[in-house]
């Protein structure tokens, strides 16, 4: 098995990444020292479709395999 990092899952990392940073540390810091969600960062995250990415399309998912 090649375990080996491909362009496809850096870029998917660069992708993910781009958008948890528009909320930043202070956003993350502030929820959960009021024991709040973080939900505005997981709902931009499933806008782009990077939620349920392993779940197979069966269940309304990528069914992504890596």
């Amino acid at each position: 098995m090649d375990f080996s990092t491909t362009e496809e899952h850096i870029a998917l990392r660069q992708a993910a990444a781009g958008i948890a940073a528009r909320f930043g540390n202070e956003y993350y810091t502030r929820e959960a020292e009021a024991r709040e969600l973080t939900s505005e960062l997981w709902q931009a995250l499933g806008k782009h479709g990077y939620l349920g990415i392993n779940v197979p399309e069966d269940y309304g998912a990528a069914g992504r395999a890596w």
